[in-house]
């Protein structure tokens, strides 16, 4: 792992320096650009086969997807870029996703791949055009289930279910997606609610389980780290929701 890490190393003191260069009302794009081409290499590797690479693709995705509205919140951004946004999600977090469905074969992958997406573009349509308006919904609460969490619960079932089993699990995600069933953003509520020592002990479980999966190449105990990690957000998520919400 030592060449690997050298690598991140050399690409982040990389991105430093230059994003000194870059001014500040950009960062959002870019994180939003840098999001959409993650879901355009996660469809070229799930195209061929390459399911687990697909997977990590995504979920770094969702890492640009986490900071650039709070780029966009901090240093502002340009006119297109809740578009870009809404386009970079529904490619990464729709498209790429369905693909992974549609290549994991039987009769009806079709079926649930095309309801997969449509699902993600409801969520995302009613999040800018109702969501965004409510003034009953406080800040850091989601109107359903946030569209990279349902991402991840298909993607961690296409590594460990058979066919029939991640058809379920998608219907299972386009429902929560599309549902009023309210959800806590996880870096503006949850994050700020978890003891300390908590988090450090999660954290820690975490890495030693990516780095036995990198030991190993298990693709099904990544399949199944992914699962455990979205059950434990939408758990957290229904216990840490504002209380703001929950006194109207």
């Amino acid at each position: 792992m030592g060449d690997e890490v050298l690598v991140a190393c050399i690409v982040l003191s990389t991105a430093s320096v230059v994003c000194k260069f870059i001014p500040n009302w950009l960062y959002a794009d870019i994180l939003s650009t840098l999001n959409f081409f993650c879901g355009i290499t996660s469809l070229v590797f799930t195209h061929n086969n390459h399911f687990a690479w697909a997977i990590c693709v995504i979920i770094i995705g969702q890492l640009f997807d986490l900071f650039d509205g709070r780029m966009a919140e901090k240093h502002g951004g340009t006119k297109y870029g809740p578009y870009m946004d809404d386009v970079a999600d529904l490619v990464s977090f729709g498209l790429a996703p369905a693909y992974v469905i549609w290549q994991s074969g039987g009769s009806l992958a079709g079926f649930f791949a095309s309801a997969f997406i449509i699902g993600v573009a409801f969520r995302l349509i009613r999040f800018v055009v109702v969501d965004k308006k409510r003034d009953d919904l406080p800040d850091g609460v989601f109107n359903g289930l946030p569209s990279p969490a349902g991402a991840l619960i298909v993607l961690g079932a296409a590594l460990v279910a058979p066919p029939v089993g991640l058809w379920i699990i998608s219907a299972l995600s386009i429902g929560l997606m599309v549902s009023h069933i309210c959800f806590a953003h996880f870096g503006r509520i949850i994050l700020k609610q978890i003891p300390k020592p908590l988090f450090f002990m999660a954290s820690a479980a975490i890495i030693v389980s990516i780095v036995f999966i990198l030991k190993t190449k298990s693709v099904q105990t990544f399949g199944f780290l992914i699962l455990v990690s979205v059950l434990a957000y939408i758990i957290a998520g229904r216990k840490c929701r504002n209380p703001e919400l929950t006194s109207q």
